[in-house]
């Protein structure tokens, strides 16, 4: 299989949302990234950074209110030359089969009428045209793999847990071998105990199909351990793009050592001083002048505060936009 190939592009794609009295919202600012087959890319930072709202994006959930979405070179989502582009049809049916979402709150994916089998089957009857035979065998065969037993099959959503329904729907959205796979808070809701085991699927399922993975995740040692690739976001804005071996020690934005700063260790010093941001954040209803994270940032100079930073390469496969960095 070939591996490393671009699926997805955004370029330099924004969200707004319209609020009262005149105000917008920009939940994502002028944000390009690409996803490869084979490879983890994990975004992370605080909530209402815009990671939810950058993936709703990419499944088409939400529409671009500027910039572009590619996939595989083609434009399905954006503006181009004043021109609305969207996928409809056929099109959008088949891009959202290649493109599976497991969402953070499974309990909004299921219809409380719907046996769990029934939606397991689903896939199989619609897109592969299989009998509900063959879609039941193979709705058997997904419960095992998220490690559940075939008595799931019959119950309804309301008699299974949080984490039981995360399983099942990982287990749906891994069946028709996407090429790509996004992951909003996916492991949130799992036990530890079968998180690892959960986690170990997707890596074993990725290696057999090379499909890529968008990971939001802020379970930092997670994604250390789990992505090839970390985006950092603050405030709709990339800050960091950097290697997930390197995260820990060659993170060099403010933001980025600050989240780091903010992982507790069962090692660690009872006495040791605890790293808190201070500062306020900037509003993301108002005019954002300068560098996104200047208010709450010990290094900012005048500079920071008149002249936002680019993203800009310090070494392969890292980029940082920090006018200090």
């Amino acid at each position: 299989m070939e591996n490393n190939r671009e699926i997805i592009r955004l370029e330099n794609v924004s969200k707004t949302f319209d609020l009262r009295y005149h105000k917008t919202l920009r939940a994502v600012d002028n944000v390009s990234l690409s996803l490869h087959k084979g490879i983890c890319t994990a975004i992370v930072g605080e909530s209402g950074c815009g990671k939810s709202t950058l993936a709703r994006m990419v499944t088409l959930l939400e529409p671009v209110t500027d910039g572009m979405i590619y996939y595989k070179n083609e434009p399905i989502g954006g503006m181009q030359n004043g021109r609305n582009i969207a996928l409809r049809g056929e099109k959008l049916r088949e891009y959202r089969r290649n493109v599976q979402m497991i969402f953070q709150d499974p309990a909004n994916v299921f219809s409380p009428r719907m046996k769990i089998g029934t939606f397991l089957m689903e896939p199989w009857i619609h897109f592969e045209k299989k009998s509900k035979k063959e879609a039941r065998e193979m709705a058997y065969y997904s419960l095992k793999r998220v490690y559940l037993g075939e008595e799931y099959f019959d119950k309804y959503p309301h008699q299974l847990s949080g984490g039981e329904l995360q399983q099942i729907a990982i287990a749906r959205a891994i069946a028709l071998h996407p090429e790509v796979l996004i992951c909003d808070e996916a492991t949130s809701a799992l036990d530890v105990s079968i998180q690892q085991e959960i986690m170990a699927l997707l890596k074993e399922h990725q290696d057999e199909t090379n499909y890529a993975i968008l990971f939001i995740s802020h379970d930092l040692a997670l994604v250390e351990n789990f992505s090839q690739q970390v985006v950092v976001m603050y405030l709709g804005r990339i800050v960091e793009i950097m290697n997930g071996a390197a995260f820990r020690m060659h993170a060099r934005h403010p933001y980025t050592k600050a989240l780091l700063g903010s992982v507790f260790s069962i090692y660690d010093d009872p006495d040791k001083d605890i790293y808190v941001l201070e500062g306020e954040a900037q509003s993301p209803t108002g005019e954002i002048k300068g560098c996104v994270f200047c208010n709450r940032c010990s290094q900012a100079k005048d500079i920071c505060r008149q002249e936002a930073p680019v993203l800009k390469p310090i070494r392969t496969g890292h980029q940082v936009a920090c006018h200090f960095a």
